[in-house]
């Protein structure tokens, strides 16, 4: 499966439109764990990861979800950027 960004540990994988089945998702490990989301609210279809990591993927996917979509449209996966690191208080 095409990895299309890591970081903080996570990885984040999608198919090309057509390869999968509805709805519209995207796939996320991290360590021994991994979860599905749906690209339209980034809401779990199964699986789980630590809600920490899960805050971190949202926060991404509100800035790329948008992307998503495109890629999806083209029927071709690329590399975005991954989330910054937080700043330590």
């Amino acid at each position: 499966m095409p990895t299309i960004t890591r970081f903080d540990g996570l990885t984040i994988h999608m198919y090309p439109k057509g390869a999968e089945h509805p709805p519209l998702h995207f796939h996320v490990t991290f360590n021994n764990k991994s979860c599905t989301l749906t690209i339209d609210k980034c809401e779990i279809l199964n699986g789980n990861i630590p809600a920490s990591k899960l805050k971190r993927v949202r926060e991404w996917w509100e800035i790329y979800y948008p992307y998503l979509y495109w890629m999806l449209d083209e029927c071709e996966i690329y590399k975005l950027p991954p989330l910054p690191r937080k700043k330590e208080d």
